[in-house]
């Protein structure tokens, strides 16, 4: 028999710390364990068994509310996180329509080698990629040259870009209809400015980065937390990264996440063609027709190569 005064409920995940989780359940925000086989060492959830953006069941008795059982996910960002002694996958977001790979113009610059992670970072997790490059205001004429340069290597994926500044407001606009609608996950290095987007939209109390001696972004935000918009749509404020390494990923799911390539490869005379020193390879052949950017093929050679060194060895998939 059940106790009196229990309840079950469901609701989503927008909060994640060390003791317990914060879920809105019917509008509400509301504080709740994390019950059973949820638990990990010393009553605190188990890294990636909970996450944001879970949809998760939750039961109250009186005023006391726990997690007792994670829905099935749609899709689910990971990321390799830990020392090297002790890397691990995990997964930090869960159930996302929209991923927003931020960049800045300057203070730090942008890197297409970034880029290129997370767009495969975002296709492991399935979800649509968007480029956003913010600190418009301090871009130089060069720096709008470069990036319409660096954005033809990506012509054939068809990506929104976004170009935008916080301080003056300029792309605000179109990147807040952008996020308007659905669940859309903000992932780039420290100090790109991300913190200060999300003031842009509205959001309040939201506390600006800086940058270290070397010119890297400090972390503003510690942990990933959901954030609602004024006027629709839910932003994964996550903590920004200084490094974007693939562990755990193979050779093949890092081919697949370069789609513009797939047409060429079926013309490649071996199946398993690498792309790289084989005869009769359809994707060498487009390059030199001028129908792929070089760099692109240059790109999937370096992160698959890297794909090959680490693969999924030592790690457990947590999704």
């Amino acid at each position: 028999m059940e106790a009196v005064g229990r309840t079950r409920d469901s609701g989503a995940v927008v909060r994640v710390t060390r003791r317990d989780v914060t879920a809105r359940i019917r509008g509400r925000r509301r504080r709740c364990a994390v019950g059973g086989r949820l638990f990990g060492p010393r009553g605190r959830p188990r890294a990636g068994i909970v996450v944001v953006g879970d949809e998760v069941r939750i039961e109250s008795v009186g005023r006391r509310r726990r997690v007792v059982e994670v829905l099935p996910r749609r899709n689910a960002l990971r990321r390799v996180m830990g020392p090297p002694d002790r890397r691990e996958l995990r997964v930090v977001a869960a159930n996302l329509d929209r991923f927003f790979v931020v960049s800045a113009f300057r203070e730090p610059p942008w890197r297409t080698g970034f880029v290129d992670r997370a767009l495969v970072v975002a296709h492991d997790a399935g979800v649509t990629p968007a480029l956003v490059f913010n600190k418009l205001d301090l871009a130089e004429p060069e720096d709008l040259d470069r990036l319409d340069d660096d954005l033809r290597r990506y012509r054939a994926l068809a990506l929104d870009v976004h170009r935008t500044s916080a301080r003056t407001g300029a792309g605000v606009g179109a990147f807040r209809e952008a996020v308007a609608a659905g669940r859309s996950v903000l992932f780039g290095h420290s100090g790109v400015g991300k913190t200060e987007l999300l003031s842009a939209l509205g959001i309040p109390g939201r506390r600006s980065g800086s940058l270290d001696r070397r010119g890297r972004g400090r972390h503003t935000t510690t942990s990933a937390e959901i954030v609602e918009l004024p006027g629709g749509g839910e932003i994964v404020d996550t903590p920004g990264v200084r490094a974007l390494g693939i562990d755990g990923l193979t050779r093949e799911q890092v081919r697949a996440a370069y789609p513009d390539l797939a047409p060429f490869a079926a013309d490649c005379r071996f199946a398993g063609c690498a792309h790289d020193a084989e005869p009769d390879c359809g994707v060498k052949a487009a390059v030199a027709a001028g129908k792929v950017h070089p760099l692109r093929l240059d790109s999937l050679l370096h992160l698959g190569a890297e794909a090959g060194r680490h693969g999924w060895e030592g790690f457990s998939d947590p999704a």
